[in-house]
Order: C-alpha cells, then structure tokens, then sequence
C-alpha cells in the first residue's frame, strides 16, 4: 500500500501545536501587529501553519500584494496557484479561499485579469452571476 497523499505534508489545523486554533491565532496576531488581526484569522482559518510561509517576510497588507477583496490579496492567490493548482477564478474564490462571499461588485474581474496576465487562468471571465452578488 502507498503512503497516504499526505504524507510528509502540513494540512491546514493539522500541526497547530498545544492550545489549538485559538492559541495559534493569537500568536499569530502578537507576532505580526501590522497586519490586519481579521485577515490574520481568516489566513490561518484557511492555511493553518503553513500561514506562516504564506506570509514570509510580509510586515503590513502592501507587502501582500493587490488586493482583491474579500480578504484575498496577490500573495495568497499566488499561493493557490503555486502549490494548490488553481487555475481559475473559481477555483480561487470559491473552492480554495470562499472569498467571493465577500468579494464587491466587480473584484472577480480584476482578479480574472490578475490571472490571464500571469498565464495562470483557464477562464478569462468573472465566474457565473458573481457580479450579482
């Protein structure tokens, strides 16, 4: 039998470490004071410990990059593309981060731009009835 597809991998809450969630998340917030709490939570709600990659050297919401609403900024999308295979605005807003919840009138779009520019999308359209909500 092969070793399981997770094997040697971080999965998200997997490997917080004593206190759980609510701990990590508040070290988390401690450790990186100039950037915003609530985007902190929903990053680690999202990645678990490997929010800490996901953040690298970032200090405040510019060194992540565009923002595209809904909490979903370049770097994170940059993540799911690199190491989730996201390829399209679906993929990224609505199975990976569930970000169009929250996303504005017209986001998806800059977001679609975002990803034809980088030759990372399959769809050069915002996802159905997006702008609807």
């Amino acid at each position: 039998m092969k070793p399981a597809w997770t094997a040697g991998k971080s999965l998200p809450g997997g490997d917080i470490g004593p206190g759980g969630m609510l701990s990590f998340v508040s070290h988390l917030v401690a450790s990186r004071p100039h950037l915003p709490a609530e985007l902190l939570r929903r990053l680690a709600r999202r990645h678990g410990s490997e929010v800490e990659t996901l953040l690298g050297d970032a200090r405040d919401a510019a060194d992540l990059g565009a923002h595209f609403g809904g909490g979903l900024y370049e770097r994170e999308v940059e993540h799911f593309v690199r190491d989730e295979w996201a390829l399209t605005v679906d993929d990224v807003i609505w199975r990976r981060s569930k970000a169009g919840l929250h996303m504005p009138k017209g986001a998806t779009a800059a977001l679609a731009d975002y990803l034809a520019r980088r030759g990372g999308a399959l769809d050069l359209l915002p996802p159905a009835g997006a702008e609807a909500r």
